[in-house]
């Protein structure tokens, strides 16, 4: 085999290599968000009165970007009334927020017009008004999920307990 073969040859070996590297099933040096459990979600009442009501602020830090059309979906137990619930807010996520609710789901979409938030930043929204139950305990959780503009899961939804 000539030279002038060999070198020409060298582009398509290295990128058939590079793509059967990362082929699907193959291990992955940074495992999906949802795989992930080292980053918590805070979820608590500002006014932890029983049945008034109360912001409600979620805190955590993104695994992963947060898409500027991300939505975070929270479905907060039957015990609290949302029927008051009108405002989503955040000073660490810029451009607004459309809420959708449905029954006790509460979709907090962003409207596409802030930036795109990076992988390991502190970020923090609030809801307001929630109306807390007649009896306090420790036992309540929210579910949370987030999606990508796509709809595409980016952290699976899991439970959180809400701090009074």
């Amino acid at each position: 085999m000539s030279n002038s073969r060999f070198v020409s040859w060298c582009p398509v070996v290295i990128l058939a290599a590079s793509l059967l590297a990362a082929a699907p099933g193959q291990a992955q040096p940074n495992p999906p968000a949802a795989a992930r459990p080292d980053l918590p979600v805070k979820v608590r009442a500002l006014a932890a009165q029983p049945g008034e009501v109360s912001l409600y602020e979620i805190s955590f830090t993104t695994a992963d970007s947060l898409a500027r059309r991300a939505e975070i979906i929270f479905d907060f137990p039957a015990e609290f009334d949302l029927s008051l619930l009108r405002v989503a807010s955040s000073t660490s996520i810029n451009g607004g927020f459309k809420l959708v609710r449905e029954g006790n789901q509460v979709r907090v979409q962003r409207t596409g017009l802030g930036a795109v938030i990076p992988p390991g930043r502190k970020v923090e929204l609030q809801l307001g008004l929630i109306k807390n139950p007649g009896r306090l305990t420790n036992g309540y959780e929210v579910g949370m999920e987030i999606r990508s503009s796509g709809q595409t899961v980016q952290v699976a939804r899991k439970n959180h307990r809400i701090e009074f």
